[in-house]
């Protein structure tokens, strides 16, 4: 009887907890403004806000030399597309490795996984040129949050997953290995003890710089 009630305590007093004082929704209107950046040192790569239209953020990307860019992932409800300015980005769509030059489009289209890297010694500049070249406010947000906790070798790092599970639906992505509805039910029940543990949704000191 005792072993059951802490069982039940350990798994219901965090679902209580989230439940009354639930996740509190950041304010993003005109989160970000032109110039600010957000950058993954482990990944290699820098993004530069072009504008915020509404809940849509344009962007620069740089690919330092040799950026191994972020590991291979799906968007649940992201469609990503760019122009390549200057430098041979790799890409891998699926199972299909190309290479890419000035003025190619990317379009990485969701639920299928990808990713973007740079092989060569020269930096690779990518910008959203057309109308439908954004990324969302939410994930925009998410990416600045996360970004220093990226491991360099791939992978998620405990603190790094303890703060997507709190970002919950705001961070649009999830790493090559489980089923992401699968992903999607684990952050749930991670969630409310991750909160518990003091991990918040927002700190003011990733918010991006000019």
């Amino acid at each position: 009887m005792t072993t059951t009630l802490i069982i039940i305590k350990i798994l219901f007093i965090p679902v209580f907890y989230n439940l009354l004082i639930p996740f509190k929704r950041p304010n993003l209107d005109n989160y970000f403004s032109p110039n600010q950046t957000y950058s993954s040192k482990a990944e290699g790569i820098m993004q530069t806000a072009i504008k915020q239209d509404g809940n849509k953020v344009y962007c620069e990307l740089k690919f330092e030399l040799y950026a191994i860019g972020p590991t291979e992932h799906l968007h649940i409800n992201l469609d990503e597309s760019v122009t390549i300015f200057n430098g041979v980005p790799t890409t891998k769509l699926g199972d299909k490795i190309s290479k890419l030059n000035p003025a190619d489009r990317l379009n990485f289209n969701k639920e299928i996984h990808h990713r973007m890297y740079n092989e060569t010694n020269e930096e690779v500049n990518l910008r959203s040129q057309n109308e439908e070249d954004y990324i969302t406010v939410e994930f925009a947000y998410s990416l600045a949050q996360t970004y220093p906790m990226m491991k360099p070798s791939g992978g998620l790092a405990l603190n790094m997953f303890a703060k997507i599970c709190v970002l919950d639906n705001l961070f649009d992505s999830v790493i090559l290995g489980p089923p992401p509805v699968i992903f999607t039910v684990i952050k749930k029940i991670v969630k409310p003890y991750a909160r518990l543990f003091g991990v918040t949704p927002y700190d003011d000191k990733l918010k991006p710089k000019k």
